[in-house]
This record gives structure tokens, sequence and C-alpha cells, in this order.
């Protein structure tokens, strides 16, 4: 899946140059000889957008590229600014903040692959802060000033964008993990120290926690940045609300190159390998969440048969620390096409959608003697 999302990126780029090298010859031929867009023709323009956010990834529903829901779409907003630098060309940077939201729990059970994620029982939120610069290709050309510009303009885009991120996720009430009985776990307590002083229901940071043993020395996985790059793109339509504002929508695409924007990835590891500690006890805890009789988040109680079945194989004997006695782990079996056995995710990169509804006042072509009207 990465590379045809990587063919269908360049296949977008290299249209876009196409038609704006086919646009400069149309104003040559306009004009019977070759000029520059003069500078009183270009202009800069600032507004802010109200967003919508979508996720996919190992958390999404199914293992397809259209699995979401309407009830996981997360609100957000934006602010642009845009410079038109030709008769079909803009330069727009724009800042969005906005969340991303998972839940194995929206998983069909019964489904014949999505009810190992429904076994599973992970879930994530994740707020966006991202920072973008974009190409913007209109599909109608205008060559005069933007007083006379069309009515509605459709555009496609593509640029570059550099986001932080930060998933999290919801404590239980009560850790199924170190329970010899799953109808009696062990209760979690406010502040309690057994888990680094957290609280039941409070959203806490996955990556220090290293859920895939990143931070196992010999387990050969990487911690991952919250800070990472994206490559936006996608297509709107423009619309001129009045001689200075405009008002547009656009549907667009982020392709991530990180697979953690859910925290999830790759396998599962020996619970015992997190070692002892308050800090392990929350990573053990966060890393397998398959025995939960409740999905946290909704406050929804699972189908019994997922949990106390479990699908569970295969045991890691050991020893736990001694406040939670002794006890043999037994991980979930994958999930998805592959059925491998330790399989927590699938390494495939992460992306996610952006809805825009966004409207913009035109400044005008110098914006220090800007005429705001």
């Amino acid at each position: 899946m990465k590379y045809r999302i990587l063919h269908l990126l360049f296949f977008l780029i290299a249209c876009l140059i196409s038609s704006e090298s086919f646009a400069q010859r149309s104003i040559s031929q306009y004009r019977g000889r070759r000029v520059p867009f003069a500078k009183n023709l270009k202009y800069f323009s600032v507004g802010g957008s109200v967003n919508a956010l979508n996720y996919f990834g190992d958390l999404a529903p199914k293992g397809h590229i259209a699995s979401t829901k309407i009830a996981y779409t997360r609100p957000g907003f934006g602010i642009t600014g845009t410079y038109r630098i030709g008769p079909q060309s803009s330069v727009r940077s724009s800042f969005i903040w906005g969340r991303l939201k998972g839940d194995d729990f929206s998983a069909d059970p019964l489904g014949e692959d999505s009810r190992y994620r429904y076994m599973r029982n992970l879930h994530f939120r994740n707020d966006i802060k991202e920072l973008s610069v974009d190409y913007i290709f209109d599909l109608v050309p205008h060559f005069r000033t933007f007083i006379t510009r069309p009515r509605v303009v459709p555009y496609l885009f593509v640029g570059v964008a550099v986001f932080h991120h930060n998933p999290k996720a919801k404590l239980p009430a009560a850790d199924f993990v170190h329970a010899e009985d799953l109808t009696n776990p062990f209760y979690i307590q406010e502040n309690d120290p057994r888990y680094a002083g957290v609280s039941p229901g409070e959203w806490i940071a996955l990556k220090p926690l290293g859920t895939e043993g990143q931070y196992i020395d010999g387990s050969g996985v990487k911690p991952y940045s919250n800070w990472q790059i994206a490559i936006p793109f996608g297509a709107g339509v423009r619309y001129q609300l009045s001689r200075y504002f405009d008002l547009s929508f656009e549907i667009s695409y982020r392709q991530t190159f990180t697979d953690y924007l859910d925290d999830v990835s790759g396998y599962y590891v020996n619970p015992e390998d997190f070692g002892t500690g308050p800090q392990a006890n929350l990573s053990r805890l966060l890393a397998d969440r398959s025995k939960e009789a409740v999905a946290v988040v909704s406050g929804n109680a699972r189908r019994p048969e997922t949990y106390l079945a479990n699908g569970l194989h295969g045991t890691y004997p050991g020893q736990v620390p001694a406040e939670f006695g002794s006890h043999n782990y037994k991980p979930i079996r994958g999930f998805g096409h592959d059925g491998l056995d330790q399989n927590r995710g699938r390494d495939d990169w992460d992306v996610y959608l952006v809805t825009k509804v966004q409207l913009t006042y035109i400044i005008g072509t110098n914006i220090r003697n800007a005429k705001f009207r």
C-alpha cells in the first residue's frame, strides 16, 4: 500500500507541473508573446477554517482505506495564508489543530478479519498540530486581477507538512493482566503508586511506555518520534462570496511516514521483559488489553467469549512483582490476514484525512498598502 500511494502522489505532482506549463503557453498565445505574470495581478489572502479529521491505520474497524466510522470523526480548526503567483498557481501555508481517534470496539466481533481487532481491544486518541506548505493549481485559469476572478474555481493541491503528535490511551478501572482469575481483577486506585501514580480514567501518553518493547534491550524496536513529516494532497472548490471574500471546501489526504499515530505497529512482547516497578506495570497494562471486560472509552461491556476464552495461546511462565503474585502470561493470538501469533499490528504507514470549510479574505497586491474594507 505504501508504494501505491507514493506512485499516485508522484503522478499528481507530474500532472500539476504539466498543467502549469500548459497554462504559461496559453498566456503566451493569448498575449501574442511570452510575458511574466504581472506583479499587480498577484495578491495575498488570509483565512480560517473549520475542519473534520479522520484516521486510518491499525485501529480502523477494517483493513482497507475506506474503513472509518462517522462517530470517530473529530473536529479541528486552522489558519492559513495564501499568495497567488500565477494565472492558475498559488502557494499556501497553513496551521491546523485536530484530534484523531480509533477504537477496536468499533470492529465487528463476528467478522472474518475484524474479530481479531475486536479481540485486541486497543484504542487511542492523538492531538495533531500540523504546519504545511502547499502548491495549489486552479483548474480554471484567470489572467486578470482578483476583482474579476471566476465565481467558482475547482483546484488541486499537493505539499509537505510537519506535525507533532502524541498518542494516548485511557487507563481502565481494573488490571486484568495481573489477575489470576479474570472475574476477580486487581482494582486500580486514584493516584495508584503501583502504576506510576496515575488514576482510573486518566489518558496516558503511550510513547514513554514503549508498549512494543521500544525501551527493552535487544528488542530491535526503535522508539518513534513525536515529530513527523506528511505529504498532503487533495482537491477542493472555491466560491466567490464577494469582492474580497472566498469560501472553500476541500478534502485532503495526509500520507505520513510513521506507523505509530495509534502506537500500534509490530508485535506483542513478553510482558515480563518490561521489568519491574510502577512504570513497567503501566506498560504491561496498556500493551495488552485483550482481557478487559469493558471497552473503557465507551463504558460498554464486551462480548464475554472474547475476553474469557480470549483466543489464548502459549504461555510466558515466570514471576511478576510480589504485589501481584505469580502468573503465567498468555498473549492474545494475532489478527488480520497474516494471523501471526504475536502480531499486535501491521507494518504500514498510517494516514489521516482532513475535510475543510475555509473562509478567506483577499488583502490585495501589497500587504503594506492593504486596505481592509
